[in-house]
């Protein structure tokens, strides 16, 4: 049994606390039952709509009670701040994503990856049908205070917000709820 201090995670919209490893091992489950991401989703009424979600990763790094925010230059989330993160590679797993887009975004080679929470993401276009689909696990990291990050790759710009600051940004809910979550100690 998980106790309350266990992250909470989501999964094609259910909302749970586990640890670390009972996340991996439900994935890797779900997996050879469906194939590498399929999933059902319905859509006009009952009709079925199957879509393949990407695998995705993003960062959480916290100095002094504010997070390193990357504003996006390319879609899903193009013109909005988010933590550094990205598409995974062939072979990778979440945590080498995680670090490898942190250092691309910004230039800090991060380390220590946690998994914080994991998001079970869609766009939807006006039809209702899935424009994007991507199940991203979202890892707090650890780095040198001394690295400076600058912003590279897909980031236009970046900087150091505290919670209230992303409150009044461009941000994907998400981006704010693990900000908010962490902020009060969780």
């Amino acid at each position: 049994m998980s106790s309350s201090r266990e992250p909470l995670h989501r999964l094609s919209g259910l909302v749970f606390r586990a640890r670390p490893h009972e996340i991996a091992e439900a994935v890797k489950r779900r997996d050879a039952t469906i194939g590498l991401c399929d999933r059902i989703d319905r859509h006009n009424e009952g009709s079925l709509m199957i879509s393949t979600a990407k695998l995705a990763s993003s960062a959480i790094l916290e100095r002094d009670g504010r997070f390193l925010l990357v504003l996006r230059r390319n879609p899903p989330s193009a013109d909005m701040y988010a933590f550094p993160g990205g598409r995974a590679e062939p072979g990778e797993t979440p945590e080498q994503t995680a670090l490898r887009e942190f250092r691309e975004e910004t230039g800090i080679s991060a380390h220590n990856p946690r998994l914080f929470s994991t998001y079970d993401l869609k766009t939807h276009g006006p039809d209702g049908s899935i424009r994007s689909h991507f199940f991203l696990s979202v890892f707090c990291v650890d780095a040198d205070r001394e690295m400076v990050a600058e912003a590279a790759d897909d980031a236009a710009a970046l900087g150091w917000y505290t919670v209230e600051e992303i409150r009044r940004l461009p941000v994907p809910q998400s981006v704010l709820e693990c900000a908010e979550r962490l902020a009060s100690g969780e």
